[in-house]
């Protein structure tokens, strides 16, 4: 997913804190008569970030979009948010669970065997199936431009005002709720 407001592109790389950017962007839309637009192909998890190559899916997913993107991109300062590996890891696997979301097939739900595997054992079978998997998957988002402001998810409420000041657009009248980065990891997606 990716989000646009004025100049900002919001490459939304899950599981950091991207429900909180979304509503803090909504929040400056609708308070300044700004219009919001939202970009979806398949989930960015799946694809591993469209944005970033036209492999897969992504080629299919920038020719469903009439916007094109990258033609933008020098009018655009495309920003994504970061997370520790452990952090990420726990995250991912703690969201499935609440929501009930395993897929058969996609393989980080088969290492936890749709909720079965023990959440340490889970995040050790993760690095040695695919070490620096959650490294890797955040690089695809923080290379998907020639530049990339990188938010860190457990300075988010801090760094986008920030941001938001350095694009000169307006604060939102009031933050969301602070993402809560918990010591189990959890957060916003």
């Amino acid at each position: 997913m990716a989000l646009r407001l004025g100049p900002l592109l919001l490459l939304h790389c899950p599981r950091t804190g991207g429900m909180w950017v979304r509503e803090t962007m909504r929040l400056v839309a609708g308070a300044n008569g700004l219009q919001m637009q939202e970009y979806y192909g398949r989930t960015p998890f799946d694809v591993c970030g469209p944005f970033f190559s036209q492999a897969e899916h992504g080629e299919r997913w920038w020719k469903q979009h009439s916007v094109p993107l990258e033609e933008q991109a020098e009018q655009m300062v495309p920003f994504t948010m970061v997370r520790d590996e452990d952090s990420w890891l726990r995250s991912y696997y703690q969201s499935q669970v609440d929501n009930d979301a395993w897929r058969a097939g996609r393989w980080l739900d088969e290492v936890a065997a749709g909720g079965e595997t023990p959440l340490p054992n889970f995040i050790r079978a993760v690095k040695a199936a695919k070490p620096g998997f959650v490294a890797q998957l955040m690089h695809a988002y923080i290379s998907a431009f020639p530049r990339v402001a990188v938010l860190r998810t457990d300075r988010l409420t801090e760094q986008f005002p920030i941001l938001l000041s350095a694009v000169q657009l307006p604060q939102p009248p009031q933050l969301p709720s602070p993402i809560n980065v918990t010591q189990d990891g959890n957060a916003g997606n």
